[in-house]
């Protein structure tokens, strides 16, 4: 039958259908002779070409394949959708529809779904990912859409024998994809990465294509895959004919294939097991192959999991029994993923894609049991992690007996991320409650974890550098490494198993996993060489320790979920004091980063210090090694706790001993001992360590919803917080598992109650501050262990200050300097915890507290506050038997000649009221006291001179008079005596809260009471207060050195104010020495100056000449000073320039004549087109074009600019001026600046040297001569010439689009030319600045807000700078001869207005000219005086109005011209004839007009020019309304006339400050065209004209012709006036989640296919292939040119780059639709502009990170809108960079 693949393709495929519907078997036979000649199997899958092209003919059974494949979709009964995506695909997530975290939908079944109202987020998946919808394993059924699960709607019935024949090549295809597969590992003999060819690529995709239409094609394709008879035949060459027959080729293939399969098979390696995992032969399984679908697997771990076959399968998941199967064979080859990690050369691809498939499998609970039950899948992961750890371990030398090995944190497989893929399946799994417990409760998975967290323990150690910096400085990322991986392989495990911890009904699982963590613990410490009581090294450190935050974590949570005691967990001393060996060294090395002790070590270990604390980390970090220091405190002797604190943090050796004044011992070496100025911040860190302990209580007796409350009032008070930032850095912890339920709702609770919301500004997100309620919970010392930088800590007290001051408790003076931090105060502590009072009460803390409150003066602020607290703390406290009192396991043998023991010895007792009173001799020339009070007070002092006794109170009370400025000054209050002192001191300044301990004192103890009372009742009366200027209280001493400072600062003004008056007295004698002119000529010049300047103000219409001062050199120049001045040799380098910003602008182009804005559509949708500016001028163009061919009005037609009202180039400036000369040097230096890449990304860009805007070019302003009668001369002439070509080589040069590149090259061609190109430039930003005022020149409303805004828009367009320097170059640019012609073609323009010039004899055509370019072109040849330009203002006017005039007589019926032609007829009974009157205008305009004009039907009319509504009006019009209508048609003259004057003459304020509504009148008045009121001003009587009549005639005969012969065309000329409105960007919608949809499937209307970036243009609504060449248009340009050393290099322009030049002259505004984000474009430049969506608390989502709902934000689209009109783009919006094409 192998003639049917030579003949037609539907017959063959009809004939083969036939065949089956009579013979099934005969048809199964047909099929596989046709297979055996189109898939002879090659290495490029079938040596036919037209394979799958023939196949697809077969499977659609003599129909098209496309409706072949609509009708299998219609019958897929699958109730799972099963679609498989890839990376960067968007997906949704419904948490509220979801039973599982890692639920997904595809936005097809989100959309067709009810999720309205629920808590979902968008997402772009990383690593690929599947559809959930029908799977009630993840999903509830009420987010199941309509076409998947049980209710779904039913299919259509499959039709007998329907895929008869398709199943037999189903059969042969797979077979040949096998070979496939096989063949490949020819050329990979150990596997590694295999990049398909296209041919095997396409092949695939055919069977994925086959595979993804549905349950009819994908169940028999698993059936095929898990057929073990069939793969054993096939193993056997049996089952089909080919594989039988000797000479088949297909045979001869089919035995290669199968030894280089086995061959494959033996050489994989097997993975190394583990001891603590017994090898019963379970791991073999994986290379027993019975099924295709194990050889797959084989062929899909080898060959690194390629995208194409991995596709295949996952589609195939939606069978239950495929699923089910090919995680048992997945799961089975799960070891060798391991190897295949470690080999990869693309390890986060590899990553990702193995994730992608064990997501699909290990999410579903029942599979993940069954697979950990029989198929061992925890020791599977378990051996798994030990083959991606063993092979990047390295010795720990921690010590010369540390034989301990741990992880190399320089490895390249831990930069990689390799173990990634296996710990995310570890903890997907673990996250299921039956297997946690099934972890939890084998001893042997238990232990072997805790053997491979081992490996982790003393990861990137440190050795502090004593003497120099190293040499080398690592790069703070490779710290980030260990970090990462210690809390995704270690702390993400943790969450889960206290996820399962939860209840006392596990704690014994608790209790047997502290035992053995103990256990594990204790070999790490025989690995390390830690003998028993020897202390850590001090010089050495290691953030990474997992093994004693698994305890600590373990202990806090069986104590406060499953009520375990301390002593249930048989902690001895000896044990207590090595566990917290470790957490001590780090957390006291995080502190000597802190102090700078480790600077010599570089920023890697100051950023291990950061990311200690940080959120991120913080939880299993920090918090974890803190509460285990509080576990141990509360087991050991404290007396030996705080002391161990103080040793290890090197501070012994300031803590001299009172009495004998001798340091102790010191533990440590005085050569690795903090520096002198450091003591006093390691002293801070010591008691700031000790204060934790009682402080911190984020590990203890603290709910979940207590410990978010404490971290968002930490981020509140530090700092202005978004929504999304106080969400990301709530610690990780409760982002997973059972807990980030919590988040969402706690959160918003948290803020309504703690936080006060605050709008940000346009471009502003929504921030929260912290109420009155967060100040109330504020704690200094819990904020320390969260906040990374000092700023943040200084910012919380700052604005706790502002706080008070805000709330009248604190006075209006105080700094924050006179602020101690408001500690919480110390009440109870927890139950289980209460042994930790007795460090309060020891006598060794109290013994350090006396010693630096004798070194009070030498200790920093900080400790002073913290030792107050502890004091308070001791007070409130009650204390509590000593923990190991009775405890049977206490063994350790105590030394007593400890080196705190004379500290002991001090007190007598663990009483704190007893040891706060008791007096200690102390050296008397440390604190002497007062004599007075010496010789009353016997309890207090010595009789010795050489010793003073001194106790805790009275050193206390002598600083309580030091801060309160008052010696002796302190007493009792009775009524704070009573109280209960539950508060801390508000506000908590110095003496405040001395005195508030001392009173708790009082209350609490008689003796303290008594004590006070004699100490203070025989001091001597307090002196007389002295205070300073702001009311605070000085000591004597204090105000001695304050007085002295104030005369020492006079002292030094005086002296320099001298030195500067002696310099100015020096520098003007030295200028009269060497320019001293004689009296006379002194006069003379000043006389002739000011006559020459009042001249050359008048004649210029000027009130008084500018003045320019260069921002480089701050010379000052004015227009009397540059240019032609004898005997100046370079005049050029005097020239004054603006700094100006030049580009090409179509933004007047894109304005409407409809208030209707463009709403996005779907490309190839219907929408309702509107009518733009741009399109008419066009319309406008080629219709004069074209009837420049045919009449003699050629050059007029040609030579008027209809672009410059659409586009053009719009000038804009800083207002800044600089010398030509100085722009060149700072060019120079600008260009040598490798730094600036300004000039790169811009053409001859630059940034103003003063303000920094961005520019690229200077434009002259100072180049008028002195004198009008020289300005001939040649000098002058030729300065002025090469100023002017220069500027407009700049513009060219600068211009970005090819359009206007040509246009100013053509425009250049000759003198008039280059005049007109020049106006348009004027006409344009005239046009640009009244777009940005709003189209009116009215202000009605009083803004003091908008008048700033109003005179910035003024100042940045410098059109009069512009039009002098034309008018100065048409004066003498050219030769005379043409200068003159210019000239005399003018004077006939005018004598034609003036109506001096009969019609017959001109070749211009009046009522066809353009009236703003006929006054730009009158004002070049006129004197640049006020009086001629309102005589040009009052000739245009006469014109305009008769043009009005002419465009309303078109709209009328016929009737309507007749009656009023009458009112000017005599013979008809008329009025008499008045130049007053409109009626005898309007009808002398209709006599004297051709009757052709107004007889073209409307339909041809509309079809010739393209535009509607422009024939007749069915309007009826009356005087009034034809009054209106000609004042709106001749308004926008005025308003151009009147913004030129203004930038011309400066005369008065545009806008007009009026409360009437008559614009016209208004402008009128401005302009001088009638002296009334504006409300009274009729149109009429602004006209000024000798003979108006005659005018009139003139006006109309001399076009007679012209209308005669083109009528059309001479219509659609005469009445294309159009009222343009404001352009706006799209009308976006409100939903973001709307305009994803419209665009989700959209195709290109290009390209026709759907782009992977798609993107919309907010500037016309064009859909675009934002990254893609795409297929361009063909007016489009579709070349860049770039340079690359001499040669010019071709490159294809993406199709955003090309529909920029084409809609916005090389600027446009795209919004990418995936991504929410607005990008700009400016010829070769983009920029992030940012989004105009944001969610539902203010914030933006870039990128959909968080993929929460976004709704547009009005006022940032409105900014967007203003700053494209206003061509701000380059200075409002920063990060510029140059595309390159590649976006």
């Amino acid at each position: 039958m192998a003639y049917l693949l030579h003949g037609s393709k539907l017959s063959a495929s009809q004939i083969v259908a036939s065949i089956f519907q009579h013979d099934a078997e005969k048809g199964k036979s047909l099929v596989h002779e046709i297979c055996d000649q189109l898939l002879v199997p090659s290495k490029h899958t079938s040596r036919r070409t037209d394979a799958i092209e023939w196949l697809k003919v077969f499977f659609s059974e003599g129909d098209s394949f496309d409706n072949f494949c609509t009708k299998v979709r219609n019958m897929d009964s699958s109730s799972l959708c099963g679609c498989v995506w890839t990376a960067n695909f968007v997906a949704y997530r419904c948490r509220t529809c979801a039973t599982s975290p890692c639920m997904s939908l595809c936005a097809a079944c989100f959309e067709k779904g009810v999720h309205e109202g629920h808590d979902y987020n968008i997402f772009r998946s990383e690593a690929g990912g599947a559809c959930d919808c029908g799977d009630s394993s993840v999903l509830q059924a009420s987010g199941f859409c309509s076409h998947h699960g049980p209710n779904r709607i039913p299919p259509q019935p499959q039709p007998p024998r329907f895929l008869a024949a398709g199943k037999v090549l189903l059969d042969r295809m797979f077979l040949m994809f096998i070979h496939v597969l096989r063949m490949f590992s020819e050329d990979s003999t150990d596997g590694g990465n295999i990049s398909f060819p296209t041919e095997v690529k396409q092949f695939f995709e055919f069977v994925l294509d086959l595979v993804k239409l549905g349950s009819p094609v994908r169940k028999h394709v698993s059936q095929l895959l898990l057929n073990e008879s069939l793969y054993s035949d096939i193993m056997q060459c049996k089952r089909y004919k080919c594989l039988s027959d000797s000479n088949s080729q297909i045979l001869s293939f089919h035995k290669k294939s199968m030894d280089l399969f086995h061959d494959a098979v033996k050489a994989t390696d097997k993975p190394i097991m583990v001891e603590e995992i017994k090898d019963t032969g379970q791991f073999d399984r994986s290379y027993q192959y019975k099924t295709y679908l194990d050889e797959i697997m084989f062929w899909i771990v080898r060959y690194e999991f390629p995208e194409p076959v991995i596709l295949i399968v996952l589609n195939l998941l939606p069978d239950t029994e495929m699923k089910r199967e090919f995680s048992k064979c997945f799961t089975r080859h799960y070891s060798r993923i391991a190897i295949s990690l470690l080999r990869s050369s693309n390890v986060d691809q590899l990553c990702n894609r193995v994730v992608h498939i064990s997501v699909q499998l290990f999410s579903n609970n029942d599979l993940a049991c069954m697979l950990a039950t029989e198929e061992n899948l925890l020791e599977v992961f378990l051996l798994s992690m030990h083959n991606i750890i063993r092979p990047f371990l390295e010795d720990s030398q921690t010590s010369s007996r540390d034989y301990h090995q741990c992880i190399s944190s320089n490895s390249h497989h831990l930069k990689t991320n390799v173990y990634w893929p296996i710990v995310s399946d570890f903890v997907n799994v673990l996250s299921h409650q039956r297997i946690a417990r099934m972890f939890l409760e084998s001893a042997n998975l238990i232990n072997c974890w805790f053997q491979q967290l081992m490996a982790f323990c003393g990861m990137d150690l440190c050795n502090r550098q004593l003497r120099s910096h190293i040499e080398y400085d690592r790069e703070p990322t490779m710290a980030m490494h260990a970090f990462y991986s210690e809390r995704e392989s270690c702390a993400t495990t943790l969450w889960c198993l206290i996820d399962t911890l939860q209840d006392p009904t596990t704690s014994h699982m608790t209790l047997i996993v502290i035992r053995t963590l103990m256990d594990t613990i204790t070999e790490l410490f025989d690995a390390l060489g830690f003998e028993e009581m020897q202390t850590l090294p001090y010089d050495q450190c290691s953030f990474h320790y997992p093994l004693h935050r698994y305890l600590a974590q373990l202990i806090s949570n069986g104590i406060k979920k499953q009520g375990l005691t301390i002593r249930e967990l048989n902690i001895s001393e000896d044990e207590a004091m090595k566990l917290m060996s470790h957490p001590l060294q780090v957390l006291t090395t995080m502190y000597e980063v802190t102090c700078n002790m480790w600077v010599r070590n570089g920023i890697h270990v100051s950023t291990q210090a950061l990311a200690y604390k940080q959120y991120f980390f913080c939880k299993f970090f920090i918090d974890s090694d803190l509460y285990l220091l509080q576990l141990c405190a509360s087991i050991l002797p404290p007396d030996t706790f705080i002391a161990s604190v103080f040793e290890r943090c090197r501070v012994i050796d300031c803590l001299n001993l009172p009495r004998t004044a001798v340091a102790p011992t010191l533990p440590y070496k005085s050569s690795s001992a903090p520096h002198e100025e450091k003591i006093p911040k390691m002293l801070e860190a010591a008691f700031k360590l000790i204060l934790s302990i009682f402080s911190v209580k984020t590990p203890i007796d603290l709910k979940d919803e207590d410990l978010i409350q404490a971290e968002v009032i930490v981020l509140l008070t530090s700092q202005s917080c978004t929504y999304s930032m106080l969400s990301d850095h709530i610690p990780h912890e409760f982002h997973s598992g059972s807990k980030a339920l919590l988040i969402t709702d706690l959160l918003t609770k948290l803020l309504k109650d703690f936080a006060t919301k605050k709008e940000g500004d346009t471009m502003e997100q929504t921030t929260y501050l912290p109420n009155d309620a967060a100040w109330k919970l504020y704690d200094p010392v819990f904020m320390e262990h969260r906040t990374l930088y000092k700023r943040d800590m200084q910012h919380a007290h700052t604005s706790y200050l502002k706080h008070l001051k805000e709330n009248d408790k604190l006075e209006k003076h105080v700094t924050e300097a006179d602020i101690w931090p408001p500690y919480q105060p110390v009440h109870t502590l927890p139950a289980q915890y209460e042994s930790l009072a007795n460090l309060l009460h020891c006598k060794t803390l109290f013994a350090f507290i006396f010693t630096i409150l004798n070194k009070q003066d030498e200790v920093t602020d900080i400790t002073l506050s913290i030792i107050l607290h502890l004091l308070d703390a001791s007070f409130r406290v009650t204390p509590f038997p000593p923990h190991g009192a009775d405890f049977p396991e206490n063994k350790r043998s105590r030394k007593e000649d400890v080196w705190y023991a004379p500290f002991q010895a001090l007190y007598d007792l663990n009483d704190p009221f007893v040891n706060f009173v008791k007096l200690i001799p102390v050296s008397d020339d440390k604190h002497p006291l007062d004599q007075s009070a010496s010789q009353t007070t016997s309890p207090s002092h010595n009789q010795s001179q050489k010793m003073t006794k001194e106790s805790i109170l009275t050193l206390l009370l002598r600083l309580y008079d030091k801060c309160s400025g008052k010696s002796a000054s302190f007493c009792l209050d009775e009524n704070k005596l009573n109280s209960s002192f539950t508060l801390p001191a508000v506000p908590p300044m110095r003496a405040n809260v001395i005195s508030n301990l001392l009173h708790l004192a009082a209350a609490r103890s008689a003796e303290v009471k008594q004590t006070i009372q004699v100490i203070c009742g025989t001091t001597a009366p307090p002196s007389a207060m002295v205070t300073d200027v702001d009311g605070r209280p000085l000591d004597m001493d204090e105000q001695s050195r304050k007085l002295q400072a104030r005369e020492a600062r006079k002292r030094l003004m005086k002296q320099m104010a001298m030195k500067q008056q002696q310099f100015m007295q020096q520098a003007q004698m030295t200028l009269m020495v060497s320019e001293q002119p004689s009296d006379s000529q002194l006069q003379s010049n000043f006389s002739e100056s000011m006559v020459e300047e009042d001249n050359l103000a008048r004649d210029f219409g000027l009130k008084v000449m500018p003045t320019y001062e260069c921002v480089i050199c701050g010379n000052s120049e004015t227009e009397l000073e540059a240019t032609n001045e004898q005997g100046d040799s370079n005049p050029s380098e005097r020239l004054m320039s603006l700094i100006c910003l030049v580009q090409p602008s179509t933004v007047l182009g894109h304005r409407t004549d409809s208030v209707r804005k463009t709403a996005p559509y779907k490309p190839g949708s219907y929408h309702p087109k509107v009518l733009s500016c741009r399109g008419h001028v066009v319309n406008r163009h080629n219709l004069m074009k074209l009837q420049s061919h045919h009449t003699k009005f050629e050059q007029q037609f040609r030579e008027q600019n209809l672009f410059a009202s659409a586009v053009g180039i719009h000038v804009s400036s800083c207002g800044h001026h600089v010398h030509l000369a100085c722009q060149r040097d700072y060019m120079d230096s600008v260009r040598r600046d490798e730094s600036s890449q300004l000039n790169y990304d811009m053409h001859r860009g630059f940034m103003c040297p003063l303000c920094r805007q961005t520019s690229n070019l200077v434009l002259p302003c100072n180049i008028r001569p002195k004198q009008f009668n020289i300005s001939e001369t040649q000098n002058y002439r030729v300065l002025i010439s090469k100023i002017w070509l220069e500027t407009l080589n700049d513009i060219e040069s600068i211009s970005e689009s090819a359009t206007f590149s040509a246009l100013i090259a053509q425009q250049s061609s000759n003198s008039l030319n280059l005049v007109a190109f020049a106006s348009a430039i004027v006409r344009t930003n005239l046009e640009n600045h009244l777009l940005q005022l709003g189209n009116t020149l009215l202000l009605k409303e009083v803004d003091p807000s908008l008048s700033p805004r109003l005179s910035l828009i003024s100042r940045k367009l410098p059109v009069g700078n512009f039009f002098i320097l034309m008018y100065r170059m048409n004066k003498v640019n050219g030769s005379k001869e043409t200068r003159d012609r210019n000239s005399a073609h003018m004077r006939t323009v005018v004598d034609r207005l003036s109506g001096r010039i009969p019609g017959e004899s001109s070749d211009i055509l009046l009522l066809l000219e353009d009236p703003i370019t006929l006054l730009l072109q009158m004002m070049l040849e006129s004197p640049l005086t006020q009086a001629h330009f309102h005589t040009n203002v009052e000739l245009l006017f006469n014109l305009v109005y008769i043009q009005a005039l002419v465009h309303v007589s078109c709209k009328f019926s016929s009737e309507e011209r007749r009656a009023w032609k009458n009112n000017v007829s005599t013979s008809m009974g008329g009025i008499p004839f008045s130049s007053d009157n409109l009626e005898c205008l309007l009808g002398f305009v209709i006599r004297f007009l051709p009757h052709q004009l107004f007889e073209i039907p409307k339909e041809s009319f509309e079809q010739l020019i393209g535009l509607q509504g422009m024939g007749y009006s069915t309007t009826v019009f009356s005087p009034q309304s034809v009054m209106e209508h000609v004042e709106r048609l001749v308004l926008h003259f005025l308003q151009v006339a009147s913004l030129l004057h203004h930038h011309l003459f400066d005369e008065g304020h545009l806008p007009i400050k009026t409360n009437s509504k008559n614009e016209f009148g208004v402008l009128a008045t401005y302009l001088g065209l009638s002296d009334e009121s504006p409300n009274s001003i009729d149109v009429m009587k602004c006209l000024k004209w000798d003979k108006p009549t005659s005018i009139v005639r003139q006006w109309c005969e001399e076009s007679s012709d012209f209308i005669r012969s083109h009528s059309k065309s001479a219509r659609s000329l005469l009445t294309s006036h159009r009222t343009w409105l404001a352009p706006h960007l799209l009308d976006l919608p409100r939903h973001y989640s709307t305009l994803f949809q419209l665009f989700r499937e959209s195709k290109c209307d290009k390209c026709g296919s759907m782009p992977d970036d798609p993107a919309v243009c907010l500037v016309c609504g064009a859909f675009i292939c934002y990254k893609k060449t795409c297929k361009p248009e063909p007016h489009e340009d579709d070349v860049l040119f770039s340079s690359t050393g001499n040669s010019r290099v071709e490159t294809q322009l993406k199709a955003a780059c090309r529909h920029a030049q084409r809609c916005g002259a090389g600027t446009s505004i795209f919004l990418l639709i995936n991504s929410a984000v607005v990008v700009l474009i400016r010829g070769t430049r983009a920029c992030i502009w940012g989004t105009v969506y944001l969610d539902a608390h203010g914030e933006e989502d870039r990128g959909w990170k968080r993929g929460k709902p976004l709704f547009l934000k009005p006022e940032r689209l409105r900014l967007l809108e203003q700053q494209w009109i206003q061509h701000v783009f380059d200075s409002a919006c920063k990060g510029w960079t140059v595309h390159g094409n590649s976006l």
